[in-house]
């Protein structure tokens, strides 16, 4: 009985420090309103968009979905956040299509990242290449 009891303390123990630093897709129905408000001002632009809200989450668009007719459609796969030391890295690779009717392309896609602590940089990597956040914003 008393191995069963340890056992189940360990578990416990180890699941309570492995919060670490998380990230889902969302929608903007499910977003506070400053940060749909944010979002939905710079909608009318394509681009990367980052808005820290409060002291633990950030929100990400990636926002492709605005095609000139004949251009190629931008679009985003393989999104992922993880930490190392100071530093979140997020990284997802763009794509570009000439397929216009393909609606399972995700041009227009929003993340939430929970972050476990405090950290000093965060940096964007698109195929691999680091990039510039086009606007950044918060409360």
């Amino acid at each position: 009985m008393k191995k069963l009891l340890s056992l189940f303390t360990l578990v416990l123990f180890l699941v309570g420090c492995n919060s670490g630093l998380t990230f889902s897709e969302t929608t903007m129905n499910h977003i506070d309103k400053d940060v749909r408000e944010f979002f939905e001002s710079v909608e009318s632009e394509n681009g990367v968009y980052l808005f820290f809200d409060g002291e633990k989450a950030l929100y990400v668009l990636l926002n492709g979905k605005n095609v000139i007719q004949g251009d190629p459609a931008t679009y985003y796969t393989n999104f992922n956040v993880e930490a190392t030391d100071d530093t979140i890295n997020v990284r997802f690779n763009k794509d570009e299509t000439d397929d216009y009717t393909n609606k399972t392309l995700n041009n227009h896609v929003l993340f939430k990242i929970n972050k476990d602590k405090d950290y000093e940089y965060i940096r964007f990597f698109s195929n691999g290449q680091k990039i510039p956040i086009d606007v950044v914003s918060g409360n």
